[in-house]
Formats: C-alpha cells, structure tokens, sequence
C-alpha cells in the first residue's frame, strides 16, 4: 500500500523539471529530424524546370475518355463493354469496360440553353482497357463502341 500511495504523490507532484526538459529535448529532436527527411524527400524527388521529365504509366491497364452526346447518356452505364480500335493497328481491338460517367456534362454555357442547344452536351465517359500486350501508349487516338 505505501507504494501506492508513493506513486500516487508522484503523479500529483507532476513532472520534475528534468523531466519536462528530456520531453522537450525529445520533441525538438523529432521536429529536426522530421524536417531532415522532408528536405531528403524533396532532394530525391525528380523534378524539371516547366516540364515533366518522367511519367510512370501501367501500360497493362489503360484509360480512355470518349465524349458522349447528353442524348444517349442513358444507353451507357457502369460495367458496359467496349471495342477499342487505334490509327496505329487498324487490324487489332481492344476490350475495355466503363468504369466512370461524370455526373456534369461538358461545353455547358452558364445560361439556360435552348432545345437545339441540349443536343451540343456531352458527358466524359472513362473506359478501362486491358491491354497486356503493352501495345498501346498513353496519346494515342483512339475510337470506342460500347454496348450494353
């Protein structure tokens, strides 16, 4: 019971000077060496004056985003399977699937359009292709069916 009662005296007496000066010197030793691997980070980090030197891409999994009119948004949906075909191999094609519709459409004037207006909207669809042949590259013009 007496080192109950010892320890007790200890937490309402509080930190002794020392030990609030060792947790401060720990602290300010974490901040430093948090800001050493932070400057590291950025050291190691390639970069280039106004242009991109290095991109990564999973050329197994590409996307593509194709423009549909505003009237047709209502044939495509999630997981609908498309036929990709590209200028570079006119004899090949692709499969893919919608993986995203946008929920706001593209080109839209701020103001209330007319009838002949609404036909000019489309909406960005994002078609997954598989590509394990690694045969296509990121840019390259590209033409999609989709069906349902």
């Amino acid at each position: 019971m007496e080192l109950a009662h010892a320890y007790r005296d200890l937490v309402l007496a509080g930190p002794t000077a020392e030990a609030l000066a060792a947790a401060r010197a720990a602290v300010h030793e974490a901040e430093a060496n948090l800001r050493y691997a932070e400057e590291a980070l950025v050291r190691q980090t390639p970069t280039a004056p106004g242009a991109t030197i290095l991109q990564l891409v999973d050329r197994g999994s590409l996307t593509l985003t194709v423009f549909i009119p505003q009237d047709q948004l209502g044939l495509v949906a999630l997981g609908h399977e498309a036929e990709i075909r590209v200028d570079s191999y006119p004899q090949l094609s692709f499969t893919g699937a919608v993986t995203r519709l946008t929920e706001q459409s593209q080109f839209t004037p701020s103001t209330v359009l007319t009838e002949e207006e609404r036909v000019k909207l489309v909406y960005a669809v994002e078609i997954t292709i598989a590509d394990p042949g690694h045969q296509l590259l990121p840019g390259m013009p590209a033409d999609a069916s989709i069906f349902p």
